[in-house]
Order: structure tokens, then sequence, then C-alpha cells
């Protein structure tokens, strides 16, 4: 398997964009992937590129407002926010352990056919 890149895009800009800017945006998102992402395209376009990744590496993103969290045990970035922000690590992970605790209970509502 090869490897994976996500983008974070804030809409808001997308709807006034020309067919230049549309062409100059697939420009600037091809070269992020070729580059191994892990960066931001400084444009009108506020996009967040997230590191690439190997296929078989689990990462959970957390998007919250108009931000992205990155949550994976063994990434630099997960790491630093559990030395930098812990209080806020923390909040991270009980919003994850929450929105888990829920898509459980809708499972087993289908599965016992609650639905």
């Amino acid at each position: 398997m090869g490897y994976s890149t996500t983008f974070t895009i804030d809409h808001d800009r997308f709807r006034k964009l020309s067919d230049k800017e549309k062409v100059q945006l697939v420009d600037e998102l091809y070269s992020a992937v070729m580059r191994s992402g892990n960066c931001e395209i400084v444009s009108p376009w506020d996009i967040k590129v997230q590191k690439s990744r190997d296929a078989d590496d689990t990462t959970i993103y957390l998007h919250q407002g108009n931000t992205l969290h990155e949550m994976n045990p063994h990434s630099n970035i997960t790491q630093r926010l559990f030395q930098d922000h812990p209080e806020l690590a923390k909040e991270y992970i009980d919003v994850m352990e929450s929105e888990v605790g829920e898509l459980r209970r809708r499972l087993n509502e289908m599965a016992s056919g609650k639905e």
C-alpha cells in the first residue's frame, strides 16, 4: 500500500475562485502532496496539509470549530501537544471518547432494530 495525505480546506473562500485560481489551487495541492505534506499552503484558500502517512498508519483527526487536531500516539505532533498543552490534550481525548461512545450507542441501537 502507498501513502495518503489528508487536506483540510476552508470552504468559505471556494465560492469566489476564478478559473485561474482553480488551476493554481490544483497545482498547489499537487505540489504539497509531492513534498509529502506536513505544511500549510499559504494562499487565499486556507488549506492545511497533514503529514503524509503510510497506508498502514492509523491517525485520528479531530475537527473542532475551524481547527484540526492530529491524534496519534506515535506522532511527534501529538507528543508535543501532550508536553506543551496537557490539559488541552485531555480535553481532545475526552471529546473523542464521547464521540466514540455515541457511535457505539447508535450502532447498538441499529443492530438491535431500535433505530
